[in-house]
């Protein structure tokens, strides 16, 4: 999991309050595919929430998938394209869940296309920081408990590589539902195994399942529900995943405002702070 970034390697500026005559700003959201971690649907919401918040500017859309999405370009063909179209903001901001391969290979893009802009700025993923963590777990606790039930946010990591992203999340939403929700990783860890040894210690014998982004929500369906109902577990399942629900998108447009008021600075600005 990415740390905030330390106070010496950011200030507060709003990129829009910079603009001057003759400038043009662009907010562009980029993917990994044309469902991404969100489902064709999350995306629609994801979209329809930035363009809400940012409808003054024009709207672009990429993909990191090369070609994964019809005339969506690459988030560097792209940035290439708005430079010879006189673009001078440009405000950026990831579909992506946690910090991993996508978010790395998209900051490098953006790193290198600094200086074809004033200010190209990008905005984090959803889980970033402790805090959004714990937004996440008492919208969850607040919006989704079941009476006399347990609370499980299934996930499912294809690529295995969220492992202790999953785990971070499981920690802080037991802490802060007092033991009442679990998390369970499909592909990896806290795992199926574990949680069901879990539910026999507490004696739990109803659960009620949210799928937390589109790939989990067709596991539960394709095959897990009756992996838990096997297990003697009597199991709900809530009518919309997480990813679409309006407070979890809302941590999103929270990242991409404070890209866009909060300015990094330099390797040379860091270190005559330093000094």
């Amino acid at each position: 999991m990415a740390a905030v970034l330390p106070a010496q390697e950011s200030m507060e500026q709003d990129m829009f309050d910079t603009m001057s005559e003759g400038d043009k700003a662009v907010v562009v959201v980029v993917h990994k595919n044309a469902d991404g971690d969100l489902g064709q649907e999350g995306i629609r919401l994801f979209e329809a929430k930035i363009q809400s918040a940012y409808s003054n500017c024009d709207f672009r859309q990429a993909c990191t998938t090369q070609g994964a999405i019809a005339d969506i370009p690459s988030p560097d063909e792209l940035l290439g394209l708005l430079n010879k179209d006189g673009y001078t903001h440009v405000l950026m901001q990831t579909s992506d869940l946690f910090e991993g391969t996508d978010m790395q290979y998209l900051r490098q893009i953006v790193e290198t296309a600094q200086g074809d802009f004033k200010h190209l700025r990008l905005g984090e993923p959803l889980l970033y920081d402790l805090s959004d963590y714990e937004e996440l777990a008492k919208f969850i606790i607040k919006d989704f408990s079941q009476s006399k039930e347990a609370g499980i946010l299934v996930c499912q990591d294809a690529e295995g590589q969220f492992t202790p992203a999953y785990t971070m999340l499981d920690h802080v939403l037991r802490e802060e539902s007092s033991q009442n929700w679990f998390v369970v990783n499909l592909n990896g860890k806290p795992s199926f195994t574990s949680l069901i040894k879990q539910m026999k210690a507490y004696k739990i014998k109803k659960v009620h399942l949210l799928p937390f982004n589109a790939k989990a929500s067709e596991a539960i369906q394709a095959k897990w529900r009756k992996e838990f109902e096997k297990e003697g577990l009597k199991v709900t399942v809530a009518p919309k995943r997480l990813s679409q629900q309006d407070a979890f998108l809302n941590l999103f447009l929270k990242h991409i405002q404070q890209a866009e008021k909060n300015r990094r600075l330099t390797a040379k600005e860091q270190k005559f702070i330093l000094r």
